[in-house]
């Protein structure tokens, strides 16, 4: 690998931090060696840039494979709470809702806003999400759900390991992974419900309000997709999105 950076012109840094990464498999160093070379000026270390490119190769790495989910939320109504102003501004509302009516509550990615939840699990996908907010994630005593292969350099808390594969234009829960149409967490999320029995799927934030444009277009794109599927998701809160939605106040 340091040969082959020599020739590139990379920086030895890169292929250092590459190296020492445990969760980037053999296999894929050269992948992300080709990607850094491919930059402006290679010979120049910038983390930002190794980030970036270890994160493709995550992207592209085909199927990572876990446990089975088969069982785990067996009949089981589950509300999943997406981190945003939105989950935020109905979070009393949340409460009263589980204290009634108790079903599994799973925050998509770390409960940053939403503190005075209780969550059953946390659910993450993306470990270059964990890395740039490593504090957050190694504290709270948290339970997480998560491809637990692409976690294993983090100090995390890990109580179902649930694998992943992104497949354009495809979702299929498939036991003991998720095969999602791109990397948005909600997806996996979805899929890991699905592959536990549960009956019914709430959504809490899921709203498309002051999302990023990339992220509306991936978040549409998913629900074109569970919709064709008729996967049964219900958002308790308003939405921009073409779902089926229900107060959460009309319990």
């Amino acid at each position: 690998d340091y040969y082959l950076a020599a020739l590139d012109g990379i920086h030895p840094t890169y292929v250092q931090n590459i190296v020492a990464d445990r969760s980037i498999p053999p296999s894929m160093a050269l992948n992300i060696i080709n990607d850094i070379s491919n930059l402006e000026n290679p010979g120049k270390f910038e983390m930002s840039a190794l980030e970036t490119a270890k994160s493709n190769i995550v992207r592209d790495k085909g199927i990572i494979d876990g446990n089975s989910a088969a069982g785990l939320l067996k009949d089981k109504e589950v509300l999943l709470v997406a981190q945003n102003e939105v989950s935020l501004k109905y979070q009393d509302a949340v409460i009263d809702y589980v204290k009634k009516r108790s079903p599994t509550v799973m925050s998509i990615n770390y409960p940053s806003l939403t503190k005075d939840i209780e969550f059953d699990n946390v659910v993450i996908s993306h470990n270059q999400k964990v890395r740039f907010e490593k504090n957050y994630y190694s504290f709270g005593g948290y339970s997480y759900i998560a491809p637990k292969k692409l976690f294993l350099d983090e100090d995390i808390k890990i109580s179902h390991d649930y694998g992943i594969s992104i497949k354009a234009g495809e979702f299929e829960p498939k036991g003991s992974y998720a095969c999602i149409p791109n990397h948005l967490t909600l997806a996996y999320a979805i899929s890991f419900c699905l592959d536990a029995g549960a009956s019914d799927i709430k959504l809490i934030g899921v709203s498309g309000i002051d999302m990023e444009h990339i992220h509306h277009k991936d978040m549409q794109m998913l629900i074109n997709i569970l919709l064709q599927k008729g996967v049964p998701i219900t958002s308790l809160t308003p939405s921009s999105f073409a779902i089926k939605e229900k107060s959460i106040y009309a319990i």
